[in-house]
């Protein structure tokens, strides 16, 4: 049996010590993940959400009159506080008034177009502690010269139409059972005569045949039939309007 010597088996254990030692070191090395993994976790770096902002502008217009003044609005969405909206134009022929607005939530400015020509309004929104805009938006549009005005000519006042009426005979006597024609003369200004209607008050003492006339010269016939005195009227009618007051006229018959 072989005896190993005290110092030899130190020897062999330091050796096998040496061993281990760099068998763990190198799978450390190449597996760094599982040190520590039993007493914490490693977690992955949080991403920060995007910064939100959205801008709109009204109203959208496309073009504006030379000298036309008009009110711009922008409305900002945004995920923080608004520091200001700058609004800025590339060009002379407009004038911004006020430039920047740290005010909300409505953000506007005035336009006033001085030139005919094309510009760029832009409106910048910066966040709080933002140095540069965050968000933008624009409009081209473009200054017409003001357009001229065709002068409307007012329509032609028409004149009233006047109507005046005479009957002859005036006065009428007739003997009774005899008849007589009475004529209606018709003087029309501004319009057209459409008919002349006759009407006997009393038609016991005279009678009328026909009760109106279409056609000048405009007359009717008056009968008597007994004794006593009756008021014959004549109407007008105009194409243009009504009957009106200035349009008849009577005349008194009397039967013998």
């Amino acid at each position: 049996m072989i005896k190993v010597k005290k110092r030899d088996k130190f020897s062999v254990l330091a050796s096998l010590f040496l061993v281990v030692s760099l068998f763990v070191a190198v799978f450390y090395t190449r597996n760094p993940r599982q040190v520590g993994k039993s007493s914490a976790q490693v977690l992955p770096t949080p991403t920060l959400a995007p910064m939100t902002c959205n801008v709109k502008l009204t109203p959208s217009l496309l073009q504006l009159y030379k000298d036309q003044i008009v009110k711009f609005v922008a409305s900002v969405n945004a995920g923080s506080s608004v520091s200001k909206v700058a609004f800025s134009v590339n060009s002379g022929i407009v004038t911004l008034n006020p430039t920047s607005v740290t005010s909300g939530p409505y953000y506007q400015t005035y336009v006033r177009a001085n030139q005919t020509g094309n510009f760029r309004l832009t409106a910048d929104v910066y966040l709080a502690d933002s140095a540069s805009p965050t968000c933008s938006t624009y409009y081209d549009m473009n200054v017409l010269p003001v357009p001229t005005r065709t002068p409307v000519t007012p329509q032609a006042t028409k004149p009233p139409v006047t109507c005046t009426l005479t009957l002859s005979p005036d006065p009428l006597a007739i003997n009774m059972k005899n008849s007589s024609v009475l004529s209606a003369s018709v003087s029309v200004s501004g319009g057209s005569v459409n008919k002349v209607s006759f009407q006997s008050l009393n038609a016991g003492i005279a009678t009328i045949s026909p009760l109106y006339d279409l056609t000048a010269p405009y007359s009717t016939t008056i009968k008597g039939l007994k004794k006593g005195s009756t008021t014959i009227w004549a109407y007008v009618k105009l194409n243009e309007s009504s009957l009106t007051s200035s349009c008849k006229k009577s005349v008194v018959v009397n039967v013998y």
